[in-house]
């Protein structure tokens, strides 16, 4: 078969190939920041004396009464008073 005049004998295996995929640069750098170290202040820290009643944990019986009176499930909590009541006069 002559077309345009080239000339085709059959099947033949693909003369172009695929190109590499691209690498993609690197992303940019962060800039550096100056590490410059703070000395501690003159005075110290200050400290609060009731600094470590902000973070204390609050008994387990109130946390529970506090839960129960939040979701407002009063018989729950009724029972939780009573039973409190009972065995802590």
């Amino acid at each position: 078969m002559e077309r345009a005049g080239l000339i085709e004998e059959g099947c033949t295996t693909p003369k172009h190939r695929i190109p590499e995929a691209f690498k993609c640069p690197p992303p940019p750098r962060k800039k550096s920041q100056g590490v410059v170290k703070r000395e501690p202040p003159k005075n110290g820290y200050f400290q609060p004396p009731d600094l470590d009643a902000l973070f204390t944990m609050q008994p387990r019986r109130e946390a529970l009464w506090f839960k129960l009176y939040k979701k407002k499930k009063l018989f729950a909590l009724l029972a939780y008073l009573f039973y409190f009541y009972k065995f802590h006069p």
